[in-house]
């Protein structure tokens, strides 16, 4: 019967080559929005891989081990650190160091590395920051929360980051030494005290979970800013020790918007994501993510990308392009031609 229609009815025939056009047309549309797997590195995941102001980083279940470091920043030169802590308690050899000034109870806490007066000295300085999980008694970290306030200034001459572990106790330590031998002025003020002078040694802070941490990064010496733009970043700290491995990261917004800006997960049966090259920007924190052979799982704003791009494989794949270009095109055209627009006398004769 159908051979009968397609022998004897143009209209048939015509009708048949629409519906394989439509057919063919469906076949390049699914095939180009087929979600997988992304391959890390990725250059699209990396760029929404961004906190912007009111926005949010978030990291699930981060591998850190008790003492294990969340966060560091190394030695670099010119680097002022200021960490402001409201509820904190000194700890390890900064109970000693500070004697009956050291508060038997959580306080706010403020380090900070220089003054105005110091420039002649400060760009010899240098300052190391970690913030580490607590070594003793503390639960595996759930989340780590990175994010920036405060950072509308036009004139904000700093680097700012606000770093929050819900259900873990987390350990600060900072100092600032000097490359040259020649003194860095510190101090430590706790509470509503006076600023304390600090002459050697690190800072050790103790920091109850869901307590965030705040660091702030500038030029010690001001005659050198380190950001002359505020497009200016900053990218010397790490996360860990100089990457993490992590479940997940969200990155969401703060006001109103319920869907994650970006939404990342290991790909089943892999072993996490790892996280580096953390960034700092006048009004964004940004961090790049996965090494070869990992894979990610991702959404932004709620939908699934990337997607296997059929199009797309077949314009990067010569042989393929080529075969539809030269062959299968052209021999489809050809068939559409001599079954649906006969000449007038193999149309009559169909009709």
């Amino acid at each position: 019967m159908l051979r009968n229609l397609w022998s004897g009815s143009l209209a048939f025939r015509r009708a048949v080559a629409a519906l394989s056009m439509a057919l063919a047309a469906l076949v390049v549309y699914v095939g180009s929005n087929i979600p997988q797997a992304a391959a890390l590195p990725n250059d699209e995941i990396d760029k929404l891989s961004t906190a912007h102001a009111d926005e949010e980083l978030r990291i699930y279940k981060p591998r850190i081990d008790p003492g294990g470091a969340a966060l560091s920043l190394d030695r670099a030169a010119n680097v002022g650190a200021e960490v402001w802590v409201q509820h904190a308690m000194l700890a390890g050899s900064s109970v000693p160091q500070f004697g009956a000034l050291a508060p038997t109870g959580p306080t706010s806490v403020v380090y900070a590395a220089g003054d105005a007066s110091t420039a002649a000295t400060g760009k010899d300085c240098a300052t190391s920051v970690t913030v580490s999980r607590a070594d003793t008694g503390s639960t595996s970290p759930q989340m780590l929360s990175l994010r920036q306030d405060n950072t509308n200034r036009d004139d904000q001459q700093f680097r700012q980051l606000i770093l929050l572990s819900p259900t873990t106790a987390m350990q600060v330590e900072v100092h600032t030494d000097s490359f040259s031998g020649k003194p860095c002025p510190r101090a430590v003020t706790l509470g509503r005290g006076l600023p304390i002078p600090v002459q050697m040694g690190p800072v050790d802070l103790l920091v109850p979970a869901n307590e965030p941490i705040t660091l702030l990064f500038s030029a010690i010496d001001p005659s050198q800013p380190l950001f002359s733009k505020k497009e200016d970043t900053f990218d010397g700290l790490s996360l860990g020790d100089g990457d993490m491995k992590a479940d997940g990261f969200d990155v969401v917004s703060n006001t109103t918007q319920k869907t994650p800006i970006l939404h990342a997960v290991a790909h089943k049966g892999t072993d996490g994501l790892t996280l580096h090259d953390l960034k700092l920007g006048a009004e964004q924190v940004a961090l790049s993510v996965g090494e070869d052979t990992e894979r990610a799982d991702t959404w932004a704003n709620g939908k699934r990308f990337p997607v296997f791009d059929l199009v797309d494989s077949i314009q990067k794949n010569p042989v393929l392009g080529f075969f539809l270009a030269a062959v299968l095109i052209p021999g489809l055209w050809k068939w559409i031609q001599s079954s649906c627009f006969p000449n007038k006398k193999e149309a009559s004769a169909a009709d």
